[in-house]
């Protein structure tokens, strides 16, 4: 029966190809579960990882990896053509100290600012001073990005404010994962 052999080699193919294919989509499948990353909407966009494992009885579990949390912020604060653009926030723990990262876009390079952390009532405080008037700058924007370390590293929630010229020109709460 030579149509037997022919038809026993088509049949084998045919199975080599579905095992193929099934694998390729369990793989797929597997990467875009893995890839989501969770993002909470409020007022600003979020994102806060902490890496977890799973023990032999299935349970996850935080191991000591950094925790980090970045918001969206789009705060525009002043008039133009003196509008201070704060674009992003993101504050990393990890193993008992943290670090907080501002980037944003001042006016122009004669505006001086500076970030503090006060431990005391967990509050982030971007300090921005103007030019004193007369001063005479040139234009030209670039964006900027000012970093603190932040040592006891807050839990809960922390504070951030903005402070131009001596006033309070916002005031923003995070939340920190527990």
């Amino acid at each position: 029966m030579p149509g037997g052999k022919a038809g026993i080699a088509t049949l084998v193919i045919v199975i080599i190809l579905a095992v193929i294919g099934g694998a390729i989509i369990a793989y797929k499948g597997n990467t875009q579960a893995q890839s989501s990353t969770p993002k909470t909407n409020t007022t600003t966009q979020s994102e806060t990882s902490s890496p977890t494992t799973s023990n032999q009885t299935g349970e996850s579990e935080s191991y000591n990896a950094p925790v980090k949390v970045v918001k969206q912020l789009n705060l525009n604060i002043g008039n133009a053509p003196n509008t201070i653009k704060i674009s992003k926030f993101s504050l990393t723990i990890y193993a008992g100290t943290g670090n907080v990262t501002v980037d944003m876009m001042l006016p122009n390079p004669c505006y001086n600012a500076t970030l503090r952390y006060e431990p005391d009532n967990s509050t982030i405080i971007l300090l921005v001073k103007s030019p004193s008037p007369g001063t005479m700058c040139v234009q030209v924007l670039k964006p900027l990005s000012l970093s603190t370390s932040i040592t006891p590293p807050p839990s809960g929630e922390v504070t951030f404010i903005v402070v131009v010229d001596g006033r309070v020109a916002a005031q923003v709460p995070i939340n920190l994962p527990s």
